[in-house]
């Protein structure tokens, strides 16, 4: 068991996709700046209070509750990435929204890939509601099996 290296593993692959930083309008100069982006851009928390009204898309990573498999040394772990998109910036031409394009960008990344030795599951895809004014918070939610000895 790895959890720590299963987050970090996942947090590298979305931190460092160019195509989710441009869907999510992070300044080009900001984009390979590893501190910023991880300070403002994606964020490691359980709680979404850490967010404000400045105007910018935000992902937050975090694990769920495991749940049971049918063998008890197994396992399922959720991995949950909400994404919050600013109203004023979400309705896009053509009627497409931003924040279901960046979702549908983690399920492409994500959805049945191999990550350390796992392989990421697609659970579901929904929005929720924000505390943050102003902003759209949408949920995708992946499982993978540990195991445990």
């Amino acid at each position: 068991m790895n959890i720590a290296l299963d987050m970090a593993s996942i947090y590298k692959i979305i931190v460092n996709d160019d195509t989710l930083k441009s869907l999510m309008n992070i300044p080009t100069a900001e984009r390979s700046n590893y501190g910023i982006l991880l300070d403002k851009y994606f964020l490691q928390t359980y709680v979404s209070d850490k967010f404000t009204n400045d105007g910018i898309c935000r992902i937050l990573l975090r694990s769920g509750v495991q749940t049971e498999t049918n063998n008890e040394y197994v396992k399922w772990n959720p991995i949950i990435i909400e994404v919050f998109v600013p109203k004023s910036k979400d309705l896009q031409s053509g009627f497409q929204s931003k924040s279901l394009q960046i979702t549908d960008r983690l399920y492409s990344l994500l959805n049945r890939q191999y990550v350390n030795s796992f392989k990421m599951i697609f659970v579901g895809c929904y929005e929720l509601i924000s505390n943050t004014v102003n902003y759209r918070r949408m949920a995708i939610k992946f499982d993978y099996k540990q195991i445990y000895s």
